[in-house]
């Protein structure tokens, strides 16, 4: 063999592993978001899904076979293809970090200093253990109607604050804690319109509830504010905490490895439960901020206790001026979701019960 064809030679090998090596590095890539979306599919239940990631996990495994028989009858240098497979895996890796670098919260409505979901869009709710359901969002991002910032004349406007529960994760919009308070009301008080808006956001909490109380106000001049509240709601970290870190390159890693839903999931699997500390302490500092808003005035404020507070949490919260508390004095399973742990659509009727005298008793006589 001359000197010519043996450069030859050495160059294919060479470019041979370098192919070798990145198309290796590709297919693991493609291997480990399979299996990211696998797993997210097996708990949000989307079996077509399923098998789509898994028809693509067998298809980078067999290819990757394929790389291997290639590699290993065309004699490439292991060394080299390793080499290349590192660079292509590096390349990779900085190629998934470096897009959220400087990056702000993704796109969607914003509600003050709050990230809510996209406005006027509707999706399928699908989620672990629960009821897949149809949402539809307002110009504001939250679920429900169309609403205006102006109240509708001769209309008493009840707004409904807190997460998941009050949103209606896994009820259909007929059957949310806003739907069966209107209709509550409405048979109560037949001669009175009222307009009560869903406000909740999913995985929010005390804090983020707190700040969102006072845009609301501002911008909804509600005639009444009903909170609803359980112990998860003490925690720290919530979802809004989980979106700003959207701008982090770790986690922008994750969602380009494993996908987005696997990230989300996984960063606020973080957010519950707390523990009686950190609790009693965000219950001091949201109260805290909360009375201050409310020693300047506001319209009625009730708490809606979804379980039974521990005394240090409601010795807080009792020093808010100018608040009413609904508690259950009881509790029932029909009320809450199997296995989940969200209110039903019976649940949300019994909560509803519950909140009409206090709210007709505490709605200033302008709104009667």
């Amino acid at each position: 063999m001359s000197s010519e064809q043996t450069l030859h030679a050495k160059w294919s090998r060479a470019l041979l592993a370098l192919a070798l090596g990145l198309g290796a590095a590709a297919l693991l890539f493609v291997a480990i978001r399979a299996v990211g979306e696998t797993v997210t599919d097996v708990l949000f239940r989307s079996p077509r899904l399923i098998l789509g990631w898994q028809a693509a996990l067998w298809a980078a495994v067999i290819a990757g076979r394929v790389l291997w028989f290639i590699g290993s009858r065309a004699r490439v240098p292991r060394r080299a293809v390793a080499l290349s497979f590192l660079v292509g895996a590096a390349v990779w890796v900085v190629h998934a970090m470096l897009p959220s670098v400087g990056r702000g919260r993704p796109q969607g409505a914003t509600f003050g200093d709050l990230q809510v979901l996209p406005a006027n869009t509707s999706y399928e709710d699908r989620f672990p253990h629960r009821p897949t359901v149809h949402v539809e969002t307002n110009a504001f991002g939250f679920r429900g109607p169309p609403l205006s910032e102006a109240k509708p004349a001769g209309t008493t406007r009840i707004a409904l604050i807190g997460d998941s529960f009050v949103f209606g994760s896994g009820v259909e919009w007929p059957d949310t804690l806003a739907m069966t308070l209107s209709a509550a009301l409405e048979r109560a008080a037949p001669a009175r319109r009222f307009e009560v808006v869903d406000l909740g956001v999913a995985g929010d909490h005390l804090l983020s509830e707190v700040s969102e109380y006072q845009e609301v106000v501002r911008r909804f001049a509600p005639d009444a504010v009903v909170m609803g509240v359980g112990y998860v709601d003490f925690a720290r970290r919530d979802i809004q905490s989980v979106l700003h870190e959207q701008a982090n390159p770790g986690f922008h890693l994750v969602t380009v490895l494993m996908g987005e839903q696997f990230a989300q999931w996984a960063w606020m699997v973080q957010a519950e439960p707390p523990s009686f500390a950190e609790a009693r302490q965000v219950a001091e500092e949201g109260t805290a901020t909360l009375a201050r808003l409310r020693a300047r005035g506001g319209p009625p404020l009730l708490f809606l206790e979804y379980h039974t507070l521990p005394p240090g949490i409601r010795l807080a919260l009792s020093r808010v001026p100018g608040t009413t508390w609904v508690e259950m004095p009881r509790d029932d399973p029909s009320w809450w979701l199997p296995i989940d742990g969200h209110p039903s659509p019976a649940g949300n009727r019994v909560f509803a019960a519950a909140l009409v005298p206090p709210l007709l008793a505490r709605l200033p006589p302008a709104a009667r």
